[in-house]
């Protein structure tokens, strides 16, 4: 990861699939509390944890995975008519239990779980200063906090787990799923003990925990927890206070609000270039480093979804488009909006320069995510970094959130918030117009305008109800879809990954996700 300084030392922890063990770095075996006795080997132990952000080997994170499963399938986002069947099964709502990128983050999540646990359950004994301690125990209540709002959102209960364990016992990691309930509070009451213990942005590497990035996640959750609580998409939401949660969600992202090292950008694109990419709109983000290795510290950003090359692949700035922009996402923009110039093109590239396209649809790519000019790397290890928290992400979050207060009607704050960001995103010469119509309506389509591709979409559709209706009503900029016909309800959830099922005693096919 770039900016962390990595330390290669063995740590065994135990993969999510419950009986099998993943060994990272198996030069020896050693256990957590012999791995925090110094500050150097605690320091690699707790950055190990960002590493299943990125592009460890057999994972499927951000590096590949996810970036699918939260991308393709939406209103945004299409995969192109020859891309491949693991894509194009996310892209038409044909994947299974048995799909390979479920299967994959969920056992790279609960692995990060159990080591993230590791860490909590045995700092406190550790010999390392208080100081140290405080630091380290709530990155690691961030990082599991992370993890298990991602598998929430995405599965719905999943098995709830806080004592790690390194034993040998098949049965060690037997677990039936917890409540939606259940799974929020644990996410919850460790992102409010970590924020208070984590250092500001400006005293933070890049791409490590910081109470900003805290307090932005716990805007999410509680934003998370009200939408599904109003809309009621996902059984398991019915206990929300959506009142409160709403009103939580306000007050926390207020707090990010105020912290004085978060500021918007005067060019968008430079939000997403390297090497600018860790600059004041970033709250948390997956640091990739380019590698002459795929199985390396880089990422596939460009190589998945940036514009075609007609060159050396490795040579240029271009990518495989494995998806494109529906024509849904091409209608939001309005002329002066500059982020339309940066994620709506129609060039390709040689080398580094940009060969324009025939005006047609065909033609139309998604060019947020540029690899930098020249890089010789690998394809699937550019060093282009995905952010997950933004400050325009929280602003949104936080009109949404007092909107939904307010009937749905704008509030002062929250119009104040997205003239601030608009004013940004427009050339100088262009006055962006004011909203109109249904304001929560305006916010869904400005979250698209500003967030596309970030894997922000599906998450999106799925907390406000609206995935199923949005499908349907997607026009394609490329290719041809099936999803319209045959999305249903059951999406609104990715099913148990069927390995779980089957390795795990405690959870058995009638335990399985609805429809699946």
């Amino acid at each position: 990861m770039k900016n962390l300084k990595y330390i290669l030392l063995s740590i065994t922890i135990l993969s999510g699939s419950c009986k099998k063990f993943l060994v990272e770095e198996p030069f020896s075996l050693k256990t957590p509390s012999e791995l925090l006795q110094t500050e150097s080997s605690a320091q690699a132990f707790v950055i190990g944890l960002y590493d299943k952000l990125s592009n460890t080997p057999n994972s499927r994170s951000f590096s590949a995975g996810l970036l699918v499963v939260a991308n393709f399938g939406t209103d945004d986002f299409a995969g192109k008519g020859n891309t491949s069947q693991a894509y194009a099964d996310y892209m038409n709502y044909t994947y299974t239990s048995s799909e390979e990128n479920l299967d994959l983050i969920w056992k790279n999540f609960y692995a990060g779980i159990n080591q993230a646990s590791d860490i909590i359950n045995n700092i406190p004994s550790s010999p390392l200063s208080d100081a140290s301690k405080s630091k380290y125990g709530a990155e690691a209540r961030f990082m599991r906090a992370f993890f298990y709002f991602y598998l929430v959102r995405m599965f719905g209960g999943v098995p709830l787990i806080t004592t790690a364990t390194t034993s040998l016992d098949p049965n060690a990691f037997n677990t039936k799923r917890a409540s939606i309930q259940e799974v929020y509070n644990q996410i919850i009451k460790d992102l409010k003990e970590a924020a208070p213990l984590l250092p500001e942005v400006s005293q933070t590497p890049a791409g490590r925990a910081t109470r900003g990035a805290a307090l932005a996640m716990l805007t999410k959750v509680y934003l998370t927890m009200a939408s599904h609580g109003k809309y009621k998409s996902v059984a398991g939401y019915e206990g929300v206070n959506v009142s409160e949660a709403f009103t939580n969600a306000v007050s926390t992202g207020q707090q990010v609000l105020a912290i004085p090292d978060y500021a918007l950008l005067s060019d968008y694109g430079s939000i997403f270039e390297v090497p600018t990419e860790n600059n004041s709109e970033i709250i948390f983000s997956v640091q990739f480093e380019g590698s002459s290795k795929v199985s390396g510290k880089g990422g596939g950003l460009a190589n998945l979804f940036a514009p075609a090359n007609n060159g050396d692949i490795n040579l240029s700035r271009g990518g495989q488009n494995n998806a494109r922009p529906t024509q849904n996402l091409i209608n939001k923009y309005e002329t002066g909006d500059t982020r339309k110039a940066r994620n709506i093109v129609n060039f390709s590239y040689k080398g580094c320069v940009e060969v324009p396209g025939a005006t047609t649809l065909t033609l139309t790519y998604a060019g947020k995510f540029r690899k930098p000019c020249g890089f010789d790397g690998q394809h699937f290890s550019d060093p282009i970094n995905l952010p997950l928290f933004r400050l325009a992400d929280v602003m949104l979050m936080v009109a949404e959130a007092d909107a939904e207060l307010n009937n749905g009607s704008a509030t002062a704050r929250g119009l104040k918030l997205v003239t601030d960001l608009r004013v940004k995103r427009y050339l100088s010469t262009v006055v962006p117009s004011a909203p109109t119509g249904d304001f929560l309506d305006f916010i869904f389509d400005e979250r698209s305008r500003e967030l596309c591709y970030e894997g922000q979409r599906w998450f999106d559709l799925v907390r406000t109800g609206r995935l199923i209706d949005a499908v349907k009503a997607t026009l394609l900029s490329v290719s041809t879809t099936t999803a319209p016909i045959n999305i249903q309800p059951k999406h609104y959830l990715y099913p148990i990954p069927i390995n779980e099922i089957l390795n795990n005693s405690a959870i058995d096919v009638t335990d399985q996700n609805p429809g699946y």
